[in-house]
């Protein structure tokens, strides 16, 4: 595969533990949880403490029990790094896959970019429960809060295409409300694993390009 994306600038390494940290923290409302909250203190996951072990062992408990199909789908040798997501990232950002939501909402394509386009013409002919919960992650979002969201993403390289593996509802909706409050970056900090691996995963779009020489040009 041939791609003409520019290397991603300013980026720093952190540790795994972090990323699991702050994924969990963003689904702990959900109510596969909800049997779990009487034995987990909340500070494990509210404050978490990155340094204890025994801590780092639950929180990756905790979200292998709801999102394994993706962890397990996660290359061993995977670096995570924090980035800064900004619209110069728009062009090389896919949707998870294979996913039937997103494919309907990029019209087949996966592209982060198809699937905000044109928002309010689509939302009334999707799928009831995806189109109620961009519409309102969209309603509630506003500058300050857009861009303090922490999504994730993976790669097989610095400059490959990027595959948002957590956050594939709140970027739809984010990137409208970004564009519409002009507001750049669109996240001051967000997660990025590359290795790779990655591009044999199922979980990320390169192991459905095809697999012939092939340039993805920023369109």
């Amino acid at each position: 595969m041939i791609y003409n994306f520019q290397p991603k600038g300013n980026i720093s390494e952190v540790s795994y533990n972090e990323v699991v940290a702050s994924w969990l923290k963003g689904e702990w409302h959900y109510s596969c949880f909800d049997a779990r909250r009487y034995d987990v203190e909340d500070r494990i996951i509210r404050e978490p403490d990155l340094s204890n072990p025994k801590e780092n062992a639950l929180r990756l408990e905790l979200l292998t029990s709801n999102r394994h199909s993706i962890l397990d789908k996660l290359s061993e040798d995977i670096k995570w790094y924090s980035i800064s997501y900004s619209h110069d990232d728009i062009d090389r950002t896919y949707l998870i896959s294979p996913t039937k939501w997103c494919a309907q909402f990029s019209g087949g394509s996966f592209a982060l970019k198809d699937a905000a386009c044109d928002l309010e013409k689509k939302l009334p002919n999707m799928s009831p429960p995806d189109a109620e919960k961009i519409r309102q992650i969209y309603d509630s979002m506003n500058s300050e809060k857009i861009q303090s969201q922490k999504l994730i993403f993976v790669a097989s390289s610095d400059t490959s295409p990027f595959t948002v593996i957590e956050g594939n509802h709140r970027l739809i909706a984010m990137l409208n409300k970004a564009q519409e409050l002009a507001i750049d970056p669109i996240m001051y900090k967000a997660y990025l694993g590359i290795s790779p691996g990655m591009k044999s995963s199922i979980v990320h779009i390169e192991n459905y390009f095809p697999k012939n020489d092939y340039e993805i040009a920023n369109r």
